[in-house]
């Protein structure tokens, strides 16, 4: 009995501090702090709604959300992101303006298929710095 009682109250606790925990975006360590943050709103295309959030706070209310992206401050680079999320490099594209770097991280959920392969961190380093997104970055580097 006290066995029951002990996993229900612990069910309770779990549920309610997941209930209570602020909803914060994913690259929120990473923020510049200068151009916003940008959520992707309502399916996971380069058709979604992209609103940029001047106030991090704002996140916590909205829904529906299938991916993030922000440009980067400090001194992060492509490897410290890939640490942080423990992620796995999938493929390379280079580009006029930098070079774009496709990876794969379990702790994140959001996801992509880009060449034929499962996707959702995407690097971009370019030559006014690093943005990073996930699934991908859509709208402009």
């Amino acid at each position: 009995m006290l066995k029951k009682l002990a996993v229900i109250l612990s069910s309770i606790i779990v549920i309610c501090s997941v209930q209570y925990f602020p909803n914060r975006p994913l690259f929120y360590e990473f923020i510049d702090g200068k151009s916003g943050y940008e959520i992707y709103l309502e399916n996971y295309s380069s058709s979604a709604d992209i609103v940029t959030l001047s106030d991090i706070n704002t996140y916590k209310a909205l829904s529906n959300i299938s991916g993030e992206s922000c440009r980067v401050g400090g001194h992060v680079t492509k490897d410290d992101i890939f640490n942080r999320f423990n992620a796995q490099l999938v493929l390379v594209e280079n580009h006029e303006g930098g070079t774009s770097y496709y990876a794969y991280a379990q702790i994140i959920k959001y996801k992509a298929t880009v060449q034929g392969k499962t996707v959702n961190l995407h690097v971009f380093v370019g030559e006014n710095g690093i943005k990073v997104g996930s699934p991908i970055i859509f709208g402009s580097f």
